[in-house]
């Protein structure tokens, strides 16, 4: 396309929006809804069965790597700081927790996701940005709207980072 005029590739918070992409991942949090994340800030994909999961400071965590990864279910997350949507029951969960883990300087944190769709190489076209919350735009990709997720305003949001970083 002759968009591509401006020197260098665009990108927003890590997803390449012009040639030259770098890959994204797409994963789906409930039936109708899917979401993606540059992979670049995605160490890895982990299954942990239910019964992994403990509580610790009002907080889900798992045993993972000799230390513990707090949690975070997506969806459920995302609803209650954004967009308040209650169109989708909560997906019952069938078999181990999806999770993808992200890293922020020293804290991981794991985000529950129902099913990883697809790493794609795709430049992206975001239609929408600047919503309030963990998301900041909407981008199609293979005939799918898909959320793009703020991953830094998320794991703020979360207070993930101060619980890690706690001086107790």
């Amino acid at each position: 396309s002759n968009e591509s005029t401006r020197s260098g590739t665009d990108s927003v918070d890590g997803f390449q929006l012009d040639e030259g992409g770098s890959s994204t991942i797409v994963f789906r949090l409930d039936e109708s809804w899917h979401a993606a994340l540059p992979a670049a800030r995605v160490m890895r994909l982990e299954e942990f069965a239910e019964e992994q999961v403990r509580r610790s400071d009002d907080r889900e965590v798992v045993p993972y790597r000799g230390g513990l990864l707090p949690l975070v279910r997506l969806a459920k997350f995302l609803r209650e700081v954004d967009f308040k949507r209650e169109d989708a029951a909560q997906p019952a969960t069938d078999g181990p927790l999806r999770v993808l883990v992200v890293e922020q300087g020293e804290t991981s944190l794991g985000l529950v996701v129902q099913a990883v769709i697809d790493i794609v190489e795709t430049p992206l076209v975001v239609t929408r940005r600047q919503r309030p919350g963990g998301v900041y735009g909407t981008a199609v990709l293979d005939s799918l709207a898909v959320d793009l997720l703020d991953l830094d305003k998320l794991i703020e949001a979360t207070g993930v980072v101060l619980y890690e970083a706690g001086a107790e």
